[in-house]
């Protein structure tokens, strides 16, 4: 036991950033990704247009999701004008 705590003692701990995901994106990334305010997003989340990623407190969008969300109100928009691909 005692030669573990000295070679605790000896070795800084290194603590590195860890790199971030980059198949998953925050609220700010999702949100400039769609080209609509942070606050936009979250009232489309709370009111079920966008089903996040929740893992424990984060919320999490990945690039399916959002181009789901863009190809369903594409779809949307094209049968309002009656616009065909």
């Amino acid at each position: 036991m005692d030669k573990v705590r000295r070679f605790i003692a000896a070795e800084p701990r290194k603590t590195e950033p860890t790199e971030r995901n980059p198949f998953t994106f925050g609220y700010e990334e999702a949100a400039a990704m769609l080209g609509i305010g942070r606050r936009t997003l979250q009232k489309l989340v709370k009111d079920g247009e966008i089903t996040p990623l929740r893992i424990y407190r984060r919320v999490l969008f990945t690039e399916a999701m959002l181009t789901e969300y863009i190809e369903k109100n594409l779809r949307q928009w094209r049968k309002k004008t009656r616009i065909s691909r």
